[in-house]
């Protein structure tokens, strides 16, 4: 291998950090360092970026290619720069081919339990298409504001600034850009013509079956991505009360509801499932939903570094909470409404067996087959599972709850 570049050396330092600091996002890790790095431009940063992502999805095959040795490396970036070298290798002339003593963790880059956990759920054959679809970069999707614009019209305003897209087959609203742009400054996006968002993201909302004029609850809002997308559905109609433990996140919120001129959500931090405050709208809600906070198992493409932060203790962990929001969240649907739980794992600990569990000790609650999907409706068993390899998005979960 040559003297590592300077920009060399930069992948090698924030792979450091983030394999170190999992609290930190690596979006914003990037961030900081290139407003560290005033000097390079647009050019220099997607090297950089691409750099770190193929490093971060092939890290422990790289690794293996190196020293021989079926471990993940170092994170020290001492350690790490020889593995940037063959990232920026790969880009250049294509990743190596397979090696006969590379077993499937190693070929697919994944850590040996999140490997054995999907070959038990899926099957071998299943669990590679899988791994091989989670090595793939995530591409950039849209989700047209139906209440502003068309999917055909945003399509064009893309067009005319030199962006291509093509609908989603998985979604309604949803656009693909053929190539990757940042669109964050973008008209169609700063006007609320359209939300990024996953084309898979894009199928949970409509589970809800949204109506204008419904009161509907997104018990996990976040950033606010689906009590957006639930707002158009409704006709900006009705009243969505957008709840989450951290205020921090709720922040996020304010800006989108602004920029897609929604005046109908109702925003509030609450302690945990159980806060009193929530007892005023016990037995209310048309539907609930509940996009749990999960291992993000689902999404590698787009966040490989997931991969070398959760441990397979931090999934059980993650199902006790999720079983508890469920629980706290079935109390404000009404008789007849729904409750649609969702996660971007593709773990059945913390998909069907948290549904499952709930099932036994709430027998107000069935489980209804998803159906009226279209082209998704080869995904439901009753469960709608959208799978990378099959959808070409983030890997979802949801199931749709009955309160009787």
């Amino acid at each position: 291998m040559s003297m590592p570049s300077a920009h060399t050396q930069l992948v090698a330092q924030l792979a450091e950090q983030i394999l170190n600091h999992p609290e930190r996002a690596v979006d914003g890790i990037l961030r900081r360092s290139f407003k560290e790095h005033p000097q390079m431009g647009s050019g220099d940063r997607r090297r950089v970026s691409d750099r770190l992502y193929l490093l971060l999805r092939h890290l422990r095959r790289f690794n293996g290619l190196h020293t021989g040795q079926p471990y993940l490396p170092a994170c020290e970036a001492r350690a790490l720069l020889p593995l940037v070298q063959m990232a920026e290798q790969a880009l250049s002339e294509g990743l190596p081919p397979r090696q006969p003593q590379e077993s499937d963790g190693l070929y697919y880059s994944l850590p040996d339990w999140l490997w054995q956990a999907w070959c038990e759920q899926y099957g071998q054959d299943a669990a590679q298409m899988l791994a091989a679809a989670m090595l793939e970069q995530a591409p950039v999707d849209l989700r047209v504001n139906r209440q502003r614009a068309s999917r055909e019209g945003v399509a064009q305003r893309l067009l005319e600034s030199g962006v291509e897209s093509a609908p989603l087959a998985i979604s309604a609203d949803g656009l693909r850009l053929t190539k990757r742009h940042l669109l964050r400054d973008h008209p169609v996006f700063l006007e609320g013509l359209a939300e990024i968002q996953d084309g898979g993201s894009q199928c949970i909302a409509p589970l809800l079956q949204p109506v204008a004029g419904q009161l509907l609850v997104d018990f996990c809002a976040g950033g606010g991505g689906k009590t957006v997308h639930l707002a158009a559905l409704m006709q900006n109609k009705g009243r969505i009360l957008a709840l989450d433990t951290q205020e921090h996140r709720l922040k996020r919120l304010a800006p989108r509801l602004k920029r897609n001129q929604i005046k109908m959500v109702q925003s509030h931090t609450i302690r945990h499932e159980r806060d009193p405050w929530l007892s005023r709208w016990y037995g209310k809600a048309d539907g609930v939903l509940v996009d749990a906070p999960c291992s993000g198992s689902g999404t590698l493409r787009r966040h490989p570094e997931i991969k070398w932060q959760l441990e397979p203790g931090q999934v059980g962990s993650l199902a006790i909470q999720q079983g508890a929001l469920l629980e706290g969240a079935a109390h404000l649907v009404k008789r007849g409404g729904r409750l649609v739980y969702a996660t971007c794992s593709l773990l059945a600990q913390e998909n069907e067996e948290v549904v499952e569990a709930f099932l036994r000790t709430n027998r107000g609650f069935r489980l209804e087959e998803i159906q009226g999907l279209g082209d998704l409706q080869r995904l439901a068993t009753p469960y709608l599972k959208v799978m990378p390899q099959q959808a070409q998005t983030d890997g979802f979960f949801s199931a749709v709850l009955i309160r009787t």
